[in-house]
């Protein structure tokens, strides 16, 4: 069956979709064996990226070289491509 989770609505003059709020309903959602399974491992590897966490010397730093990163990801997509090394060692240039 297939599951409606939400509606467009214009918001000016863009098209935007709202989703429904959760619990879904129709139909409505039921926990069985494999997603209380695939629930239970996902919880405990939250938990293993928790304590991870805490590890980090400088959680700022660490965001922010995943944040460049991803940005260095999302350039080569659309053909500019770098790399981290060049990313580090460039003057920061104001706009």
């Amino acid at each position: 069956m297939k599951r409606i989770s939400g509606e467009y609505e214009m918001l000016g003059i863009l098209n935007h979709f709202i989703p429904y709020s959760l619990p879904p309903q129709n139909p409505s959602f039921i926990m069985n064996d494999e997603i209380m399974h695939l629930y239970g491992a996902a919880m405990q590897q939250l938990g293993q990226l928790n304590e991870i966490s805490k590890r980090i010397p400088d959680e700022k730093r660490f965001i922010k070289a995943y944040v460049i990163k991803e940005a260095l990801l999302s350039s080569a997509i659309e053909g500019i491509h770098t790399t981290l090394l060049d990313v580090f060692t460039q003057p920061i240039t104001e706009l």
